[in-house]
């Protein structure tokens, strides 16, 4: 859907996205080429790291494992891209601030996390931030309310990750 449908609309609108890419998959039935990655990136989307084989709890690894999945994934997609990997988005949510502590290590220099929050703070040079997710199913009026910040959408939203989060713990 990447880019046969998101990055389509994003360009009538002249808006550009960030398309996160675990590694280990591309080509692969449901993920995008390389060719399709270099498409996005031609287009001028930004390219970043989904990590490499998008470990289920990314934070409970070692911190040199941590390490060699933002680089091996950042050293593909700057091949493909022939630019540097700056961006990464940590796999499931399972965010630490080990996590962040990693990305300098592997070339990323922003990271975002689950949470839906504006909320925006420095990890060791590395820029850490949240971001609210868009899923299938959403309305036009609360994807409005997310832009604009009116209505609770937002509040739902993070209530609905705090939950989450908590179920983590648990997990």
């Amino acid at each position: 859907s990447a880019i046969k449908t998101i990055a389509p609309i994003l360009e009538k609108y002249q808006f550009k996205g960030i398309f996160f890419i675990p590694t280990a998959f591309i080509g692969q039935d449901g993920f995008l080429s390389g060719t399709d990655i270099k498409t996005l990136h031609q287009n001028g989307h930004i390219i970043g790291s989904h990590s490499h084989t998008h470990p289920t709890k990314m934070k409970r690894m070692l911190y040199e494992d941590i390490v060699k999945e933002w680089q091996i994934s950042a050293s593909i997609l700057s091949k493909i891209t022939s630019s540097q990997t700056e961006y990464a988005s940590v796999p499931g949510g399972w965010y630490s601030r080990k996590v962040a502590e990693t990305c300098n290590e592997g070339g990323i220099r922003c990271l975002f996390h689950s949470e839906p929050t504006q909320k925006t703070y420095y990890v060791n040079g590395c820029l850490v931030s949240g971001r609210f997710v868009i899923r299938d199913g959403i309305t036009q009026r609360q994807f409005e309310n997310i832009l604009n910040g009116k209505g609770l959408t937002r509040e739902l939203m993070w209530l609905q990750w705090g939950l989450g989060r908590i179920l983590k713990l648990i997990y």
